[in-house]
């Protein structure tokens, strides 16, 4: 199983100041922990976090220009990003985007842009599953394929509209969770960009 998971910058690039040029990005922790549970439950998957917030990847055109260079040696078989709801636009231009590039990839979205907004995305982007709540759980159930009895999965159907329940999924047993993975990271490239941002 292959997984593409491209980084979603939490805000465009800073182009003032004594900032300009760098981008403010932070570890992606929430994404850290998903990896984790991933590799839990399939050692063998081979997943490519794709750090689009390091490299400053805002508009389209870039976007489109950086998952052509990735099409080129990885064909995923699953898509899975996630956002603030501040950035909604990026979320549908990369889905979009990615649809294009990587047709027959399942794409999943998750963070709080799925919690609390996963209505606003209906019929607006190709997205194929929603996860609703902490997404360790609901995300193992969907590469499973085992997701249409799972609280916290809403999946596309035939005729665009998304099916399941939107309860959020809430994990009861924390120690389920595996520590966040940092090998699929830039974790030198964060600490250095928050060295420059805030010294």
């Amino acid at each position: 199983m292959k997984i593409l998971i491209p980084i979603i910058p939490h805000s465009t690039r800073h182009d003032k100041g004594m900032s300009k040029g760098f981008s403010n990005a932070n570890f992606p922790l929430g994404v850290a922990y998903i990896v984790a549970a991933i590799i839990k439950k399939f050692p063998e998957s081979e997943i490519l976090t794709a750090p689009f917030d390091i490299m400053q990847v805002d508009d389209a055109d870039e976007i489109k220009n950086e998952l052509t260079i990735i099409s080129k040696g990885f064909s995923p078989d699953f898509i899975i990003y996630g956002a603030m709801i501040t950035r909604f636009h990026y979320i549908v231009t990369l889905s979009r985007i990615s649809k294009t590039i990587f047709p027959d990839a399942l794409q999943i979205l998750g963070g709080s842009s799925a919690t609390w907004g996963y209505y606003l995305f209906e019929k607006e982007a190709p997205i194929d599953f929603i996860t609703v709540g902490e997404a360790e759980e609901t995300i193992v159930s969907i590469l499973s394929e085992n997701y249409q009895n799972t609280p916290g999965v809403l999946w596309l159907d035939s005729t665009g509209t998304y099916r399941g329940g939107a309860t959020k999924q809430l994990i009861k047993n924390l120690d389920d969770i595996p520590i966040p993975n940092h090998s699929s990271f830039l974790v030198k490239e964060y600490i250095e960009i928050q060295k420059r941002i805030t010294g």
